[in-house]
């Protein structure tokens, strides 16, 4: 009899200790940001500005590899679809081109997001990144194969208008993908 008596208390010790742990956390909301982006395969000219018209890119969704796309056909150049004699990397390559290109996001936040830290999150960006949103450079990652993340919320336009996040990928003719991931969390006020 003691010792279920003992064994409920601490039963109910532990829900209460869950139930003022999740009160006090903060919560943190994931959503993927993979669908509808903004493709073109060549270097672009203030291709971060968010007056640039990229109506007519390639509408996209990651996971995403350019260096596999099928290319335009070159006279006198030994290609099969993504593969090329041209290609910088040689065998070590497999073959495929590099190049620069970039990817656009347009995104507007919903109100419930206003006092939300909200940051990127790159599952992995193949190769040399330079990130901007709304035109305001957030920095580059030099490496393809780890993953990275920027803070948004100081470049983030009031719910309702449009936020563009812009990425120039500088590929040197190895493979390339990208995912990301939009990571919201609550604001910390430091009042």
């Amino acid at each position: 009899m003691r010792f279920e008596q003992s064994y409920k208390i601490i039963i109910l010790a532990l829900l209460l200790l869950d139930s003022c742990s999740y009160q006090n956390s903060p919560l943190i909301r994931e959503i993927s940001f993979n669908v509808g982006w903004k493709f073109f395969r060549t270097e672009v000219i203030d291709g971060q500005s968010p007056a640039l018209d990229d109506s007519n890119w390639r509408i996209i969704d990651l996971p995403h590899d350019y260096s596999i796309e099928d290319l335009t056909d070159q006279q006198e150049v030994r290609q099969i679809g993504p593969f090329s004699q041209l290609s910088a990397g040689g065998p070590s390559t497999g073959h495929v081109e590099g190049g620069v290109a970039w990817y656009r996001k347009h995104f507007s936040l919903a109100e419930k997001d206003r006092d939300h830290q909200i940051s990127v999150l790159f599952d992995g960006v193949y190769m040399n990144a330079d990130v901007w949103i709304n035109g305001n450079h957030l920095g580059n990652h030099p490496y393809g194969y780890t993953a990275f993340v920027f803070d948004l919320t100081k470049y983030l336009h009031p719910p309702g208008q449009e936020n563009i996040l812009a990425v120039e990928v500088k590929n040197e003719g190895k493979k390339f993908s990208l995912v990301f991931w939009i990571r919201y969390l609550p604001r910390r006020h430091t009042d």
